[in-house]
């Protein structure tokens, strides 16, 4: 990761729980059955989410009666609810087979707190409710720290970006978005998106095209392709390391291989159900109660309640 910039799910940290989960492991539901319910009301939705999630509980071997994922969102979602995003969340969970695996469910972002209020882009916010819609991007009330350590929260207009895009904010990569720190909070900002073989400079603020190896970097996150990383040893793009290589920083391994440190070489991620210390060892990339999980891993026996 960059050393200036923090890695989080597409929803912002500032947000309710309910949010990172919600953005973080989309509706971890539909894995083949679900309630009926409807999205109505706060109530109606939160009591269909937990239905839809229940089949993925049982699959994963945890709780399936909803009444932990019940309370939880009763208790987290304070946000404004948005009847019409919730009716598309709950569609887009009907219309997949793929959640329990990836819980990526882009339709459900802004079922709560989306921006449904009058403070304009600039404007001083405390939740994403606060801030006035933009038929230009996402609207989120996104922040920055002072020098002195303090927290800046303003209303701002996120745009899907493209090469020379200037000033960029994050680069997305799938369901994650890397968010660029900085003192400040410009009122707009590009998302650059790795899909697009872009990235958010942090020396230029603009999005820019992968760096080919061999080329400088500056550590900024996704900017050597899916094939390299920023060596800090040299200060340039190299290809990533194969099994049995010695390696030493975390993002240097080939995919399917992690750099373990405590030999300090690349080696194979091991499966679901085996025993481990951290997700970075696991397959899935979630290490829960010292086993790899999937099936959302940590996230879902949150919401399902663990045995």
């Amino acid at each position: 990761m960059s050393r200036s910039s923090i890695r989080i799910a597409s929803l912002r940290l500032a947000s309710s729980l309910f949010l990172v989960i919600l953005g973080s492991f989309g509706a971890l539901a539909s894995c083949g059955g679900g309630g009926e319910g409807g999205a109505g009301t706060k109530a109606d939705f939160i009591a269909s989410y937990c239905d839809k999630l229940s089949p993925c509980c049982q699959e994963a071997g945890l709780p399936s009666d909803g009444a932990q994922c019940k309370q939880l969102l009763s208790a987290f979602a304070t946000g404004t609810y948005d009847a019409d995003a919730g009716e598309a969340c709950l569609a887009a969970i009907d219309a997949s087979s793929t959640f329990c695996d990836d819980g990526n469910v882009p339709e459900c972002q802004g079922v709560f707190d989306s921006a449904t209020g009058s403070v304009q882009p600039g404007g001083e916010c405390t939740k994403a409710s606060d801030c006035a819609p933009s038929a230009e991007g996402k609207v989120d009330c996104a922040f920055a720290f002072t020098s002195g350590g303090g927290q800046i929260q303003k209303c701002q207009v996120q745009i899907d970006g493209k090469a020379g895009d200037n000033p960029c904010v994050g680069t997305r990569d799938g369901n994650t978005t890397t968010f660029v720190l900085s003192e400040d909070v410009p009122p707009k900002g590009y998302i650059c998106d790795v899909a697009d073989k872009l990235f958010c400079d942090e020396d230029t603020s603009a999005c820019t095209a992968e760096r080919a190896v061999g080329d400088a970097c500056n550590g900024s996150p996704s900017e050597c392709g899916a094939d390299a990383f920023c060596d800090f040893a040299t200060q340039a793009c190299a290809a990533r390391l194969p099994e049995g290589s010695p390696c030493s920083d975390f993002d240097s391994c080939k995919s399917g291989t992690y750099c373990d440190f405590d030999t300090s070489v690349c080696t194979a991620t091991i499966p679901d159900g085996s025993a481990c210390t951290s997700g970075s060892s696991c397959a899935s990339g979630s290490c829960v109660n010292g086993k790899c999980a999937s099936n959302g891993g940590s996230g879902l026996s949150l919401l399902c309640g663990g045995n």
